[in-house]
């Protein structure tokens, strides 16, 4: 998870509290209030592989369909850097694993504000032929009604939100992507998928269930903390 970027100042408290220690690289931009929390704010933990939950995504087809094979087209220098970065980095995690299916969706490359380059499988496809989920998402309207009377608030957005949750056992075949060097397949939810935000909302409700409308809402990846005062909060 990541909250909202802030600047500490040098005199800031460690992680640990202890005069000379020293603050984890990924907690530079994390409020000094929240460094009890560390584990919850890391960047290198929230690369790790989840566990199989209630909330696995399951992708159920419709009868008599099968997943598209989808086309591979030339890329430019600097896609085939990203294509590999992307690739060594989410085998490392286990977010990814190799795949020898013939079916598999195109890739695409989309360029960030940052000017990076950001890997996108095209599931339309998949999309196409795929049973949709019915779970409701949470009314905008609503959630401003809930939080428009606190006085004190915190966001935080999760870091990998839809790679916390596992696609279903037997269902990650249907994920596989083509690339040029050989397909993979997603081991947790990927972006673009038909039913993952229902699936990804129902997950983060359920978590913080007691909570909802009381102190927190939330909507995807963006949780809002709000309250009256510092020691609610």
């Amino acid at each position: 998870m990541c909250s909202q970027q802030y600047t500490l100042q040098p005199s800031a408290p460690s992680i640990s509290g202890k005069a000379g220690s020293t603050t984890l690289p990924d907690m530079l931009d994390v409020p000094a209030e929240y460094h009890n929390f560390a584990n919850v704010f890391s960047d290198s933990l929230s690369e790790n592989l989840p566990e199989h939950k209630l909330y696995d995504l399951k992708i159920n087809l419709k009868e008599g369909t099968s997943p598209p094979l989808g086309p591979i087209y030339s890329l430019l220098e600097s896609e085939l850097k990203a294509l590999h970065e992307f690739i060594d980095d989410n085998l490392h995690s286990g977010f990814i694993t190799p795949s020898h299916l013939p079916y598999g969706a195109l890739v695409l490359f989309v360029k960030k504000k940052t000017s990076k380059l950001y890997l996108c499988v095209n599931f339309c496809g998949l999309n196409k032929i795929s049973k949709k989920d019915c779970y409701s998402l949470p009314l905008i309207s609503d959630l401003l009604n809930s939080t428009h009377s606190a006085h004190i608030y915190t966001k935080v957005d999760l870091q990998h939100a839809y790679h916390l949750v596992h696609i279903a056992k037997g269902d990650e075949w249907k994920t596989a992507f083509q690339t040029h060097y050989s397909s993979f397949k997603w081991c947790v939810i990927p972006f673009g998928l038909t039913n993952a935000p229902m699936v990804f909302q129902h997950f983060v409700n359920n978590i913080f269930t007691d909570m909802l409308d009381i102190s927190i809402v939330i909507y995807f990846d963006n949780i809002l903390i709000y309250s009256d005062n510092p020691v609610e909060h």
